[in-house]
């Protein structure tokens, strides 16, 4: 374990395409964690070996968020190798799998049931082997914003920015079903 990196925490927010992986990023870093909302995640760099020492790019970052959508690109991602390989950085990586309302999602991404189904098949068998984790209802931030931050500040035990309410609008709404 890399001593200056003990006290660090890093957040790997995980779902299928259109879950709102990207929302709860953009949370986590206006909450002060380095890293991207964007398809290209600058902590790759470090993962493939191409920076040696995260400290290069982060400077004194003290947490970091790492975005892995299912698919990722055209990848699946290998999430207890990416554990792994956190962990090897000297971090103990906290899993955040991000969940949204079925209809908006399939309507938001424009996938069949059947592969959305796959792409939830292929997360659920890496989480028996995931060390920390916990799902996160993007649908309940949108409706009840300041209790998720609450709700996810307390599971991360990581106090999150109430004030981000605002930056990041409900995507949702235009996917619900009318009653």
């Amino acid at each position: 374990m890399v001593p200056a990196l003990e006290d660090k925490k890093i957040f790997v927010v995980v779902g299928p395409e259109a879950s709102g992986t990207r929302v709860v990023t953009r949370l986590l870093i206006e909450s002060g964690c380095w890293g991207s909302h964007e398809h290209l995640q600058p902590l790759d760099c470090v993962l493939d070996g191409s920076v040696k020492d995260i400290r290069e790019i982060a400077k004194d970052a003290q947490n970091f968020v790492l975005r892995r959508s299912v698919p990722h690109g055209t990848n699946w991602p290998d999430l207890l190798r990416l554990q792994v390989l956190l962990k090897s950085l000297g971090f103990d990586p906290f899993f955040i799998v991000v969940v949204r309302d079925w209809f908006a999602t399939l309507k938001a991404c424009e996938r069949s049931m059947t592969e959305m189904v796959e792409r939830w098949n292929f997360i659920m068998r890496f989480l028996p082997s995931i060390t920390n984790f916990c799902f996160f209802l993007t649908s309940y931030y949108f409706l009840r914003p300041k209790d998720a931050i609450k709700s996810l500040s307390y599971m991360l035990k990581f106090e999150l920015n109430k004030n981000v309410i605002p930056k990041i609008l409900p995507v949702d709404d235009k996917y619900h079903r009318k009653c």
